[in-house]
Protein backbone atom coordinates (compact mmCIF):
# COMPACT_ATOMS: atom_id res chain seq x y z
CA UNK A 1 0.00 0.00 0.00
CA UNK A 2 1.41 3.63 -1.23
CA UNK A 3 1.29 6.54 1.01
CA UNK A 4 -1.32 9.47 0.39
CA UNK A 5 0.00 12.61 0.79
CA UNK A 6 -3.04 15.62 1.67
CA UNK A 7 -2.33 18.90 1.65
CA UNK A 8 -3.89 22.16 2.94
CA UNK A 9 -6.72 22.02 0.39
CA UNK A 10 -7.82 18.87 1.48
CA UNK A 11 -7.92 20.34 5.26
CA UNK A 12 -10.42 23.31 4.36
CA UNK A 13 -12.18 20.48 2.31
CA UNK A 14 -13.20 18.55 5.58
CA UNK A 15 -13.37 21.16 7.63
CA UNK A 16 -15.93 23.00 5.12
CA UNK A 17 -17.71 19.39 5.05
CA UNK A 18 -18.15 19.04 8.71
CA UNK A 19 -19.27 22.61 8.73
CA UNK A 20 -19.98 23.96 12.51
CA UNK A 21 -18.79 20.76 13.72
CA UNK A 22 -15.18 21.66 12.88
CA UNK A 23 -15.01 24.23 14.96
CA UNK A 24 -15.12 21.50 17.85
CA UNK A 25 -12.61 18.85 16.12
CA UNK A 26 -8.57 19.94 16.20
CA UNK A 27 -6.98 19.00 12.96
CA UNK A 28 -3.15 18.23 13.16
CA UNK A 29 -0.83 17.54 10.45
CA UNK A 30 0.76 14.62 10.23
CA UNK A 31 3.92 15.27 8.74
CA UNK A 32 6.00 12.43 7.42
CA UNK A 33 6.34 12.82 3.54
CA UNK A 34 9.21 14.96 2.09
CA UNK A 35 5.88 16.34 0.13
CA UNK A 36 4.84 17.15 3.75
CA UNK A 37 8.01 19.61 4.52
CA UNK A 38 7.69 21.26 1.42
CA UNK A 39 5.04 22.17 1.82
CA UNK A 40 4.45 22.76 5.64
CA UNK A 41 4.21 26.47 5.54
CA UNK A 42 0.84 26.19 3.50
CA UNK A 43 -0.05 23.08 5.89
CA UNK A 44 0.56 24.56 9.26
CA UNK A 45 -1.76 27.86 8.22
CA UNK A 46 -4.96 25.45 7.42
CA UNK A 47 -4.19 22.90 10.09
CA UNK A 48 -4.68 23.35 14.30
CA UNK A 49 -1.30 21.65 14.75
CA UNK A 50 1.31 19.22 13.01
CA UNK A 51 3.02 16.12 14.46
CA UNK A 52 6.54 15.91 12.46
CA UNK A 53 7.31 12.09 12.59
CA UNK A 54 11.29 11.61 12.86
CA UNK A 55 10.93 7.72 12.48
CA UNK A 56 9.56 7.92 8.51
CA UNK A 57 10.68 11.64 7.62
CA UNK A 58 14.33 9.89 8.14
CA UNK A 59 13.98 7.54 4.98
CA UNK A 60 12.61 10.99 3.22
CA UNK A 61 15.17 13.23 3.74
CA UNK A 62 18.90 13.13 4.12
CA UNK A 63 20.01 12.33 7.57
CA UNK A 64 21.99 15.68 7.67
CA UNK A 65 19.20 17.56 6.39
CA UNK A 66 16.63 16.24 8.96
CA UNK A 67 17.94 18.39 12.28
CA UNK A 68 17.36 21.35 10.04
CA UNK A 69 14.05 20.61 9.01
CA UNK A 70 13.31 19.84 12.61
CA UNK A 71 14.32 23.32 13.52
CA UNK A 72 12.82 24.76 10.56
CA UNK A 73 9.50 23.28 11.34
CA UNK A 74 9.20 23.91 15.19
CA UNK A 75 9.72 27.82 14.16
CA UNK A 76 7.51 27.89 11.47
CA UNK A 77 4.62 26.54 13.61
CA UNK A 78 5.65 28.62 16.61
CA UNK A 79 5.57 31.56 14.04
CA UNK A 80 1.90 30.46 13.55
CA UNK A 81 0.96 29.96 16.94
CA UNK A 82 0.26 26.54 15.99
CA UNK A 83 1.22 23.29 18.64
CA UNK A 84 3.90 21.09 16.91
CA UNK A 85 4.84 17.37 18.30
CA UNK A 86 7.95 15.44 17.43
CA UNK A 87 7.21 11.57 17.56
CA UNK A 88 10.12 9.24 17.44
CA UNK A 89 12.11 6.99 19.35
CA UNK A 90 13.56 9.79 21.76
CA UNK A 91 14.78 7.48 24.93
CA UNK A 92 15.47 4.28 22.73
CA UNK A 93 18.02 3.36 24.92
CA UNK A 94 15.47 3.00 28.14
CA UNK A 95 13.98 0.38 26.36
CA UNK A 96 16.81 -1.71 27.81
CA UNK A 97 18.14 0.61 30.70
CA UNK A 98 16.35 2.69 33.80
CA UNK A 99 18.13 5.66 32.68
CA UNK A 100 18.66 7.36 29.24
CA UNK A 101 21.88 7.49 27.34
CA UNK A 102 23.84 10.86 26.95
CA UNK A 103 22.45 10.87 23.62
CA UNK A 104 18.72 10.42 23.98
CA UNK A 105 18.63 13.21 26.62
CA UNK A 106 20.80 15.36 24.54
CA UNK A 107 17.72 14.66 21.34
CA UNK A 108 14.72 15.20 23.82
CA UNK A 109 16.91 18.67 25.23
CA UNK A 110 17.02 19.44 21.51
CA UNK A 111 13.50 19.51 20.65
CA UNK A 112 12.62 21.39 24.15
CA UNK A 113 15.10 24.13 23.68
CA UNK A 114 12.92 24.41 19.64
CA UNK A 115 10.37 24.76 21.21
CA UNK A 116 8.24 21.38 20.31
CA UNK A 117 4.94 21.87 22.41
CA UNK A 118 5.09 17.70 22.78
CA UNK A 119 7.81 14.88 22.52
CA UNK A 120 5.71 11.75 21.38
CA UNK A 121 7.61 8.35 22.57
CA UNK A 122 6.79 5.46 19.58
CA UNK A 123 8.61 2.31 20.58
CA UNK A 124 9.98 2.88 24.13
CA UNK A 125 6.28 2.86 25.58
CA UNK A 126 5.23 -0.20 23.77
CA UNK A 127 8.26 -2.45 24.15
CA UNK A 128 10.40 -0.91 26.43
CA UNK A 129 11.11 -2.87 29.83
CA UNK A 130 11.29 0.48 31.73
Amino acid sequence: MGCIYAGPSDITQLKRALGPHSKQIQFLAKIDMDEGLRRFEDIIKEADGAVLVRNELQWEIQAEKLMTAEKWAIATANDEAKPIMIQSQLLESMCKSEEPDRKDLAEVSQCVLLGADCLMLTHETSMGAH
